[in-house]
């Protein structure tokens, strides 16, 4: 096993074409399985977007959305600790990949600020945020 942070520098020249995420608790949740590079989509932030079924797994710069309080709000609650400008990992619905190719603020269901990695994800849906610890595996 080689180090997180060697992993993080050397991932994008490995040729990845599967992502697998996985609960560390081993629970099933809805975005656990495999991700596939979609050759059909545009990169993201220079990183093929992955794809399981409706799913897409992309890299994202994190952008604050300044739309009045109403319009912006689902945008919003998927903002992480991540500053403007910075990596964040997120998963939306495959609706938003015009969204997403073009840099539009949108609302995703997982976010992850920083690199690709196995570490807490920030789940969001209508009733609440809450922390995942998730676990990956790349092919």
């Amino acid at each position: 096993e080689a180090p997180e942070d060697l992993l993080e520098r050397i991932r994008p020249f490995l040729g990845i074409t599967r992502i697998w995420l996985e609960s560390s608790c081993g629970s099933r949740y809805w975005w656990a399985g495999c991700y596939k590079v979609d050759e059909n989509l545009p990169e993201s932030e220079g990183a093929p977007v992955s794809r399981r079924g409706a799913l897409l797994l992309y890299r994202w710069q994190a952008r604050k959305d300044s739309r009045p309080r109403g319009a912006g709000a689902r945008n919003r609650a998927c903002e992480t600790e991540a500053l403007e400008g910075e990596e964040e990992w997120r998963i939306a619905e495959d609706i938003f990949a015009r969204h997403i190719a073009s840099g539009t603020p949108h609302p995703a269901k997982l976010c992850l600020a920083g690199p690709l990695r196995s570490a807490t994800w920030l789940e969001i849906t209508r009733e609440f945020r809450e922390n995942r610890e998730v676990v990956l595996r790349f092919e």
